[in-house]
């Protein structure tokens, strides 16, 4: 389907070889098993988990808000943000899956929430709680992590892959703690932002 106006994803399993492309998208529960683009606006609300299947991708071009629920993710499974995807499940998780960020994904939730892969060529801003993800990994000289009153981690460490050698972290009181790894070379300090320089 193309341009359908609204979608409504409940207790149901959404499949099409095409894909599907709405306006605007509001999931509860049930399961993606296709391409679901959301153009304007994609809700993710209430508390029953949702699925989303293998080699399935959900696209938000818009302005996303996760509210609440677990997203069930598979190794293969995508959610690609172009737009704004502000993040306000609050000990909630998406399990498994790749979460590339070329918009801005906005941490927004009171306490910790788990998300999978991170691929990041856009704008990592956090307001308050804890974004956990799998693995963060930056791929572009103008991507951004802005740490804004929240914090971020990581179970698989930082991976800074943007050409250039550089990392981009705005916040207060940045910290950068060596576990392993070649130390930086040079750090800038300026205002509240830090780049630090040849992460490897």
């Amino acid at each position: 389907a193309d341009g359908s106006p609204d979608l409504i994803i409940g207790s149901t399993r959404i499949v099409g070889s095409g894909g599907i492309i709405a306006q605007d998208v509001r999931w509860t529960s049930g399961e993606i098993g296709t391409v679901v683009t959301a153009v304007n606006t994609l809700s993710i609300e209430g508390s029953s988990p949702r699925i989303l299947d293998t080699d399935s991708e959900l696209v938000n071009q818009g302005t996303a808000v996760w509210q609440d629920g677990d997203i069930l993710g598979d190794a293969s499974s995508l959610i690609t943000n172009t737009g704004s995807f502000e993040v306000q499940a609050s000990g909630r998780a998406i399990t498994d899956g790749t979460f590339d960020n070329q918009g801005t994904l906005i941490g927004n939730a009171a306490s910790t929430t788990q998300l999978p892969l991170l691929v990041n060529s856009g704008t990592v801003q956090v307001l308050q709680g804890t974004l956990i993800f799998d693995n963060f990994v930056q791929v572009a000289p103008t991507a951004v992590l802005s740490l804004e009153g929240g914090n971020v981690a990581s179970d698989l460490g930082f991976d800074i892959q943007d050409g250039l050698g550089h990392a981009l972290l705005r916040g207060s009181g940045i910290e950068v703690i060596w576990l392993s790894g070649r130390q930086s070379t040079a750090t800038t300090q300026r205002g509240t932002e830090l780049r630090v320089a040849e992460i490897l």
